[in-house]
């Protein structure tokens, strides 16, 4: 069991990802000692925690560990890292970023939010709701809340909200006081293997929570609603617990279906039936938080959305620029029927490939969730943490696609994206979309100074 020392101090090894980072501001703000490495160390993330007063080094190396340290590890670090390897010769603590998020949201009234698709904007949604009713929450969140300009909020209540991801079965460390499952879908065989292994992690998941929050109209998700101990379902489905109805002005309805208990009004900002979801599952575990409606309605009309998450940020020659995380088919195809409601003239689109086994795993979706886009560019796979694979690249998307050269082009780099887009006929109803889990969005804030 993990516990916190004034004595130590905590030093994160790849600091600079979003889930780190959250963690490790988190503590800085409650004034312990905090350090930390990443191969990055100059982006707006890593700069923001130096002026915060963290120690970070741009490199990893067996200098940066001390003997009074205790290592924090994202799974992303591989065993032969410099760093994790002197941290063994020492014989120092080392843990997991889940041990500690664990620590977090077990010790608390711990709200986790689970699922395939929509846990940051869900997160963040909660955690806007929560601030607004003056409940002073800690958020660990996997994205930057505009509200607050950042990716974390230190509170003072007993109240975590946090995301909890399936990706290396790290959310299993949870026992949070309610549990989101917001859909479920095949994702992360690299490390699950099979979609049965990965659809038992969130059965696992479910039977931590105290309560659980299910998507009803999900059919993975539904099917494991035995494991939960305390299941209250959402979703259009009569046979939710909270039934959502979208009314004929745009706004949207739940009724609590056991007390009839009606809450109207509701809407969000953001695009798509998919944001319906997102704001349903945060609004029924706000209603089980017993925060007033009138906070709740509040919070989803106010919420201005992630960063990265269909983000404008800004425009080029006239035309609005997007940036989104979607990394995942599912996504994709959500982010441009969001887009085209959006839209009055071309999708003018660039896909980032995430992971070479994630390309070849869904290629056949990766190709159908992107042919509606008019222009699209393809750039290269964004590597992360793997090793290539003989075969796999960019160009096999294209292939798979199968229209025209002229409506999907494949890139040699982000700074070709760059220059093709530039030599377009822009006009102001286009739509300017940057998509993927990488670094795409480098087009798209590199247009936008132009």
């Amino acid at each position: 069991m993990m516990f916190l020392d004034n004595n130590k101090r905590y030093n994160f090894i790849g600091i600079g990802g979003i889930g780190m980072s959250s963690l490790a501001r988190i503590l800085n703000a409650r004034k312990f000692d905090i350090a930390g490495s990443d191969k990055n160390a100059n982006t707006p993330l890593v700069l923001d925690m130096i002026k915060e007063g963290i120690t970070v080094y741009n490199d990893h190396s067996e200098t940066n560990v001390r003997e009074n340290d205790v290592i924090i590890i994202s799974d992303a670090i591989k065993e032969n890292n410099p760093e994790l390897s002197r941290a063994k010769e020492l014989d120092i603590p080392i843990y997991k970023r889940a041990d500690l998020l664990s620590y977090f949201v077990n010790n608390s009234k711990g709200i986790a939010v689970s699922g395939t698709h929509g846990k940051t904007t869900t997160s963040g949604m909660i955690s806007l709701i929560a601030l607004l009713a003056n409940l002073d929450p800690t958020c660990v969140l996997g994205g930057e809340l505009k509200t607050i300009g950042s990716n974390f909020k230190n509170g003072n209540s007993d109240l975590v909200i946090a995301e909890a991801c399936e990706a290396y079965n790290s959310f299993l460390d949870l026992e949070p006081y309610i549990g989101i499952v917001n859909n479920i879908e095949v994702d992360h065989l690299d490390f699950h293997k099979t979609p049965e292994n990965l659809y038992n992690s969130f059965a696992k998941f479910m039977s931590r929570s105290i309560i659980s929050v299910v998507n009803g109209d999900d059919e993975n998700a539904k099917r494991l609603i035995p494991y939960a101990n305390r299941p209250f379902t959402f979703g259009f489905k009569e046979d939710s617990d909270f039934v959502i109805k979208i009314a004929d002005n745009g706004t949207f309805n739940i009724t609590n279906r056991k007390t009839q208990e009606h809450y109207d009004d509701l809407r969000t900002q953001q695009p798509g039936l998919y944001n319906i979801y997102n704001a349903a599952a945060a609004a029924t575990a706000s209603i089980l938080l017993k925060i007033d409606v009138d906070y709740i309605r509040r919070g989803l009309k106010e919420f201005p959305g992630m960063a990265r998450r269909f983000e404008t940020i800004g425009k080029y020659r006239g035309a609005d620029v997007i940036d989104d995380y979607a990394h995942h088919p599912t996504e994709i195809s959500s982010l441009i029927s969001g887009a085209k409601e959006r839209c009055g003239g071309r999708i003018i689109a660039v896909f980032q490939p995430h992971l070479f086994s994630r390309t070849k795993d869904f290629l056949d979706g990766f190709a159908e969730s992107l042919k509606e886009i008019d222009i699209l560019y393809l750039a290269p796979i964004y590597y992360a943490r793997e090793l290539p694979i003989e075969g796999v690249s960019h160009f096999l998307i294209a292939e798979k696609i199968g229209k025209p050269k002229s409506e999907v082009i494949c890139l040699e780099s982000l700074e070709d994206g760059i220059q093709k887009i530039s030599e377009l006929d822009i006009k102001e109803k286009d739509l300017i979309v940057t998509i993927g889990a990488g670094d795409v969005n480098r087009i798209g804030y590199a247009l936008t100074r132009e």
